[in-house]
């Protein structure tokens, strides 16, 4: 995938740079936040993995999936998300990566 020159890559993590990261690979083109709760709601907590396809800037070169998990008797339990998450997110890095192409160019 390579990152230099990849605006999708650098618009996943900007749009990210407000959670804790766990992993950033380049070379997979992998971005993976670690756990975090608002404090809002502490019972609850997110996930958010980002897998960059390409340098495309298309809608089917960026994957987010959005992971959620609730506190039950001590215990976290993952819990469904709608779709619609996931792709607000994929449609903000689309967006922040355009930007990104503009400037540049």
């Amino acid at each position: 995938i390579g990152t230099s020159n990849n605006p999708l890559w650098k618009a996943s993590l900007d749009v990210l740079s407000t959670f804790p990261l766990s992993s950033v690979d380049s070379k997979s083109g992998i971005i993976i936040t670690d756990w975090y709760s608002s404090e809002k709601k502490p019972s609850e907590r997110f996930k958010i993995t980002v897998l960059i396809l390409s340098k495309e800037i298309t809608s089917s070169a960026v994957q987010v999936k959005i992971h959620k998990q609730y506190i039950k008797n001590s215990r976290w339990i993952n819990a469904n998300l709608n779709n619609e998450k996931n792709l607000a997110i994929e449609r903000k890095i689309i967006q922040r990566a355009v930007e990104f192409r503009s400037k540049a160019s």
